[in-house]
């Protein structure tokens, strides 16, 4: 391996450990040494810097494109289940309020039965009470009809 491509593979290797600002940092710093030493012509390094940059560029906007859409799923999802869960508890609202209604009925319907049960319970002595009334008004007159 010539000392030209060992230079490249180390600057390359540099190169993709440091953030994008480092990179165009060290690359116009090389640039400028290599003016000075001439050991590149100055198309060469601007091509290498452009495709090197490039590549850069390229590589962050995809990976920048795919996270964007990443979070875009993620956003519709998460609407879909806010809208999911709103959903449900609109049917659990209106579950709890129908059972509160017919909780509501139960309760009104057992009044109602409990007081038709006072009624008959009272009623039945009362019934008695007045058969009794008559029987002894009437016995009189049966005895009376009877003996004479």
């Amino acid at each position: 391996m010539s000392e030209t491509e060992q230079n490249k593979n180390v600057t390359e290797y540099i190169l993709s450990t440091l953030s994008p600002i480092q990179r165009y940092d060290v690359l116009t710093a090389l640039q400028e040494v290599t003016k000075e030493s001439e050991k590149y012509n100055n198309e060469e390094i601007s091509n290498y810097m452009l495709n090197k940059f490039q590549y850069i560029y390229i590589t962050n906007k995809q990976k920048c494109d795919v996270i964007l859409k990443k979070i875009l799923n993620a956003k519709e999802e998460y609407i879909k289940s806010l809208t999911t869960l709103l959903e449900l508890r609109y049917k659990m609202a209106t579950n709890i309020i129908t059972i509160e209604e017919k909780a509501q009925q139960i309760k009104e319907k057992k009044l109602f039965l409990k007081n038709n049960e006072n009624i008959k319970i009272l009623s039945c002595p009362v019934i008695m009470l007045i058969s009794l009334i008559v029987l002894l008004f009437a016995l009189p007159d049966i005895f009376i009809k009877l003996f004479y």
